[in-house]
């Protein structure tokens, strides 16, 4: 029972260890970008050897950037999967499911800003993130905006617009605002309350 113990405790020990390893290296790569993120400085910053990091991550910062990318991805998709599973949006009014679904968006770059950053920023670290994992969270958006007016269509609420090409318009939208804050150029498109209702009120005007 003794050795079980003392077994258990060095697995929480090295799974604390890959931890601080994991936190150390997000704030490092959102500080210095990975090109300029040293394994040494990994290492040192909290008081491990670089062999040790090694054992934990054979294939060192990309083993480690590897990681965060998968945590954040499974962060977006939940964020995602909760928003598109949200029932309220089929009964709210239109400019209220758009301002929901806006500060959903707002959210979720802001939350991980600092990841999105490095892999538009540095070509090295592109190919650490398929153009499925893009395509399948940017189509699941595409997907619950079509969801969204064919039913405001169906129910009268707005006129008979080309829904698909609407969507098409407000993932572009979306994406013009994901730029702007890589850029760190504007914040109000989505993020100011008040710039956010005019632009959803001038939007719904076109289609009632």
């Amino acid at each position: 029972m003794a050795e079980k113990s003392s077994g258990n405790i060095r697995k929480e020990q090295a799974e604390a260890t890959k931890r601080r390893l994991i936190e150390a290296a997000k704030k490092a790569f959102s500080e210095k970008g990975y090109k300029e993120t040293a394994v040494r400085a990994l290492s040192r910053s909290i008081n491990i050897s670089e062999s040790l990091l090694y054992h934990y991550f054979p294939d060192g910062k990309k083993e480690l950037f590897r990681e965060i990318l998968k945590e954040e991805l499974s962060g977006v998709s939940e964020k995602l999967t909760q928003f598109e599973n949200d029932k309220d949006m089929d009964i709210l009014p239109i400019e209220e499911a758009l301002d929901r679904i806006f500060t959903t968006i707002a959210s979720v770059v802001s939350g991980h800003i600092d990841i999105i950053r490095i892999v538009v920023k540095e070509s090295e670290v592109r190919n650490f993130i398929s153009k499925d994992d893009i395509c399948r969270l940017l189509g699941s958006l595409g997907d619950r905006f079509e969801e969204l007016l064919k039913k405001r269509i169906d129910s009268g609420e707005i006129k008979n617009i080309d829904y698909k090409t609407t969507a098409l318009t407000i993932k572009a939208l979306l994406v013009n605002y994901t730029l702007l804050r890589i850029l760190d150029i504007d914040k109000e498109l989505l993020d100011d309350p008040e710039h956010r209702r005019k632009m959803i009120n001038y939007y719904v005007s076109l289609w009632k």
